[in-house]
């Protein structure tokens, strides 16, 4: 029930952090019918309001409240989106821009430097110090290694989708992973599917701070990143939204 490091309720899960993701995805999903339809009412408002409460006073999980936002932004400006085909591109570039500026900011930070590198890092709970330990002491591998995360540095935390895939899965998962990603942003788009490109372009952004795209338990975007490679994907039916 307890996360015996910090103290904070996890309800089964390892971490808070891994709890509050997993309720961020059930919020989100309780707005979808079976069909793939968006809905609104009372019950699911307030089942949100609830969660945004529960992520802000009970797990202090920005992240997943960051996810939550960028939902909703992303699809209030859908219109926007389906109309201007540049941010339709920036869009479907998303996880490429998030993994190359993850290795960048891990490789340039220096912790006695006090530029926006160093903000960021305090912003994101020295995450980018961790990064910047494992890119400037673990070489990049084409394929998965065997490196192991060191309990010294943070007691062994490691947030980060993107700079994890390519440290710890090698440069050709990473490659893989990020161009399915793309890929599915841009067959979402082609299919004027933007209710769940928002849903996707969420997780992508969380993946920057966070393990959700490479967490079994939560990722709902890498399984679309698979799937963006078979060429009958959205092929057999309508799921314009």
């Amino acid at each position: 029930m307890y996360n015996s490091k910090t103290g904070s309720f996890t309800f089964g899960f390892v971490n808070e952090n891994m709890t509050g993701m997993i309720l961020a995805v059930f919020a989100l999903c309780i707005f979808f019918k079976n069909n793939g339809e968006f809905i609104v009412n009372r019950l699911n408002v307030l089942f949100l309001i609830c969660v945004l409460f529960i992520e802000k006073f009970l797990f202090n999980d920005s992240t997943a409240l960051v996810m939550i936002i960028s939902f909703f932004v992303f699809l209030i400006t859908k219109k926007t989106i389906r109309r201007v085909k540049l941010i339709q591109f920036v869009c479907i570039i998303t996880p490429l821009i998030l993994a190359i500026f993850s290795f960048y900011v891990s490789y340039t930070f220096s912790i006695t430097s006090a530029n926006w590198i160093s903000k960021l890092n305090d912003l994101l709970s020295a995450r980018i110090y961790i990064w910047n330990y494992y890119a400037s002491n673990y070489p990049l591998t084409l394929f998965p290694n065997n490196w192991q995360i060191n309990a010294k540095i943070f007691s062994g935390y490691f947030d980060g989708g993107y700079i994890y895939l390519g440290l710890f899965q090698g440069k050709i998962w990473l490659t893989i992973i990020v161009l399915g990603l793309c890929l599915a942003n841009f067959r979402l788009i082609r299919h004027n599917n933007f209710v769940i490109l928002a849903f996707m372009l969420a997780f992508e952004i969380a993946g920057f701070s966070e393990n959700v795209l490479i967490n079994i338990n939560e990722s709902f975007a890498i399984i679309l990143a698979f799937l963006a490679y078979k060429p009958s994907w959205m092929h057999n039916k309508d799921l314009a939204i």
